[in-house]
């Protein structure tokens, strides 16, 4: 019988873009679905907020020519500044985040491993989607007052 995989495996033994690589294969995976969904909220004139990986900009990017485009509100939220993002750890309280061990633990070295993923992805989503013409606001600094204020603009 095969061991379980310890936890954070992932982020330990890859470095960040090979990490990013795999989540553009798994957006790719789930575009369809999630497009579908996207297409049946509309229809049934449904709000809901989608996010992660499941939204990268080239491929939401195809929504731009449907007759339903402009139902869609769209912000890209990132975070580019690896100090802020391990700083933002540390407010997280969840008991149900994935990184919820590290964070108790205070693993110093497996946070930076985790902010640089966080910076390499948000690098990567803020090129696409500012060049398609997509809002894109880092977070970093002032997280509540940006949110309240897109809040206010959707």
């Amino acid at each position: 019988m095969q061991r379980a995989a310890e936890p954070y495996t992932d982020v330990n033994q890859n470095p960040p873009s090979v990490l990013l690589r795999a989540e553009i294969t798994e957006s790719k995976s789930v575009w369809p679905s999630v497009r579908v969904m996207i297409e049946d909220f509309i229809e049934c004139k449904q709000s809901y907020i989608i996010e992660g990986v499941h939204l990268m900009p080239d491929l939401v990017q195809q929504l731009k020519n449907k007759s339903y485009w402009d139902e869609i509100r769209l912000v890209y939220l990132v975070k580019t500044d690896k100090k802020e993002i391990i700083d933002g750890f540390s407010l997280n309280k969840s008991e149900h985040d994935w990184l919820n061990g590290a964070i108790k633990k205070q693993n110093t070295e497996l946070l930076k491993k985790v902010a640089a993923m966080v910076q390499t992805k948000s690098r990567y989503i803020a090129k696409l989607a500012n060049h398609a013409g997509f809002t894109v606001v880092d977070t970093g600094k002032n997280f509540e007052e940006k949110i309240a204020k897109l809040s206010r603009k959707f």
